[in-house]
């Protein structure tokens, strides 16, 4: 089951009508599966060993290793977001995942080398990491800017409580 929607990228000068529906699930599990390919060849004898952490505790680079899913409800939501249906399917959600956490891991152990020379890891070792994407470094530096807006506003709103406690 997908939803299908009109497709907004499509030219009107494209041999299809305009009304012709997309299917984001479908469109998504055909991208990942030229992913996967990628990641097949990246495998082969004589390659680089993967930086996978699934590979590295089986040994075995087909059998996935079986863990708690993390953050299922949210990318259905995110999913949602960009255009899925409202309950995808599980093994897309289950893949899109997994991209996710190997993403993450990834990065995370990249961070942590930096961090190594300095004696420490610091957000800006993240922010180096990801400083030729300029969206998500833009979102981070977002999001800092909040977090420090958030923090001097909760230091402000705990000194005002304290001067009246003592007022009293």
């Amino acid at each position: 089951m997908c939803v299908v929607r009109n497709n907004p990228y499509r030219s009107s000068k494209s041999s299809l009508p305009s009304s012709s529906p997309i299917c984001y699930s479908r469109l998504f599990i055909s991208g990942l599966e030229k992913f996967g390919e990628k990641k097949k060849m990246s495998n082969t004898p004589g390659a680089a060993a993967p930086s996978s952490s699934k590979s590295k505790a089986t040994g075995n680079s087909q059998a996935p290793e079986k863990r708690k899913p993390l953050f299922q409800k949210e990318l259905q939501h995110m999913m949602y977001g960009f255009g899925d249906e409202q309950n995808p399917l599980p093994e897309t959600v289950a893949l899109v995942e997994d991209i996710v956490v190997e993403y993450v891991t990834d990065l995370t152990h990249k961070a942590q080398e930096i961090g190594t020379k300095r004696g420490r890891l610091l957000v800006d070792d993240f922010l180096y990491l990801i400083r030729k994407d300029l969206p998500k470094l833009n979102r981070c530096r977002e999001l800092l800017a909040m977090q420090e807006e958030l923090k001097q506003a909760r230091k402000a709103f705990d000194v005002d409580e304290e001067k009246i406690t003592s007022l009293d």
